[in-house]
């Protein structure tokens, strides 16, 4: 190391390396789980990263986030499950095909538990994809104990953009790829007009880099199929901000998007 570049590195070896130390300039990325939604993303979701897939409810959120931890898992790393909303079991598992001695489902009371474990277990460094399922489950304890005015509500949001933030700095230090399922809902804005967003919104923005919106499309009445509508909001380099829309078909009984059809529209 070049004296003035080491003198002024003094003590922070470890952090020079992993600016200096780049090997063959790859960047890691970790499959979405759907082959044509990696290629239009340039490989998938990036390693150390905040993924943020949101949408209403029962339009696919969590398969398409297991579908990930799925690729994960047949890679041969390990994920975790964090299930807030207490809705995966062996039949769960079964249908996604996640039963699997690799794959870690954590059950946490309290949101404050969620995100202690979620961090400790990427301290391992043996975690690929990390997955709450979903971000709008997890309680604070406060919450949990008594009903919340309207200034510990604000209170409420500082808790989750702390620890979300913390979260993010971890995925980064690990190379965890960490996906937050979200809920979208309605609520009036400061116009007093009724507006569409998703829980934290604005920290969201902040801290993921790609946010996914999953809604539900139109059915086929011949086949009782139905058309989900995917747009990546933002994404880190190379897509930048445009915003993309793919729509895949995926039968109801379906629990796998792998091989669903899907048509990229660039707006």
């Amino acid at each position: 190391m070049v004296s003035w570049l080491g003198a002024a590195f003094h003590g922070l070896e470890t952090a020079l390396m992993r600016l200096t130390k780049g090997g063959d300039g790859g960047l890691a990325f970790v499959s979405t789980g759907v082959r044509q939604l990696d290629t239009n993303m340039h490989g998938g979701y990036l390693g150390g990263s905040v993924i943020e897939i949101f949408g209403d409810a029962a339009v696919g959120k969590s398969t398409l986030a297991y579908s990930a931890l799925r690729g994960a898992l047949a890679q041969g790393h390990h994920g975790v499950l964090v299930d807030a909303d207490g809705c995966f079991d062996e039949r769960t598992a079964n249908q996604t095909a996640l039963n699997d001695d690799r794959l870690v489902v954590v059950a946490p009371r309290v949101a404050e538990e969620a995100f202690e474990i979620s961090h400790r277990l990427m301290k391992t460094k043996a975690v690929r994809v990390l997955v709450v399922d979903s971000l709008a489950a997890l309680v604070p304890r406060g919450e949990m104990e008594r009903q919340l005015d309207g200034a510990e509500r604000g209170l409420q949001l500082d808790f989750f953009d702390k620890e979300v933030r913390s979260l993010s700095k971890t995925a980064v230090e690990f190379g965890t790829v960490v996906i937050l399922v979200n809920q979208t809902r309605t609520v009036i804005s400061k116009l007093g007009t009724m507006v569409r967003c998703s829980l934290g919104e604005s920290l969201m923005k902040k801290y993921a880099a790609t946010r996914i919106e999953v809604c539900r499309g139109f059915s086929t009445p011949e086949n009782g199929d139905f058309r989900l509508e995917m747009k990546v909001l933002q994404h880190v380099k190379p897509c930048g901000s445009q915003e993309q829309t793919a729509f895949f078909v995926r039968p109801r009984t379906e629990s796998t998007i792998q091989d669903a059809a899907i048509q990229f529209l660039i707006n």
